[in-house]
């Protein structure tokens, strides 16, 4: 580990973030729980025997809605009409659509919908269509336009993931984020 690693302000190691993402299969019934246990081991570049290990377990729970959700994509460049798949050439524009429907007859909280950008792009953090902004995000009749950026609002752009904070999600609502990227 060298002088590359982040450090605090007092000159100490800054902690890296482990993120988990788990998906809860269709069909599971409300109160279905699954955990996982994990490990991260930080290997000393330096000297390999020289390692630090951390552990987490997580715990997932179902709690009443049922989320569906959507993902379209359309050619923006060549003005194609959404589908499941599109094609492009580099520098081109496509915009990834996920629509999100709560199937269930309880409301779902603290609702977050993530998208990995694909690998091959670049998200758009200023879209002239979205108001200028990285991100729409409608819900039920209300649309907001949000940045790419994390804490100026529900959306945020980070890491290779948008992620968009819904929060409750009512029985039968439905909404769409929505997003651009340009082909390198």
């Amino acid at each position: 580990m060298g002088s590359a690693w982040p450090r605090e302000a007092d000159g100490g190691l800054r902690a890296c973030a482990l993120e988990v993402r788990a998906l809860a299969p269709a069909g599971e019934p409300s109160g279905a729980m699954d955990i996982a246990l994990l490990e991260a081991r930080l290997t000393w570049a330096y000297n390999a025997s020289v390692q630090e290990p951390d552990t987490l377990t997580d715990t997932l729970q179902v709690t009443g809605g049922e989320v569906r959700l959507d993902k379209r994509v359309r050619n923006v460049s060549q003005n194609t009409p959404f589908g499941t798949t599109a094609q492009g050439k580099p520098n081109e524009v496509l915009e990834y659509c996920i629509a999100y429907r709560n199937l269930g007859t309880q409301p779902v909280s603290n609702f977050t919908l993530s998208d990995p950008v694909p690998f091959f792009t670049d998200a758009l953090t200023a879209v002239a269509g979205y108001g200028g902004q990285a991100i729409r995000c409608t819900h039920g009749t209300t649309t907001q336009y949000l940045t790419a950026q994390s804490g100026d609002d529900a959306g945020e752009i980070a890491s290779g993931l948008v992620r968009v904070a819904v929060g409750t999600v009512g029985p039968g609502e439905m909404g769409e984020v929505c997003y651009r990227v340009r082909i390198r």
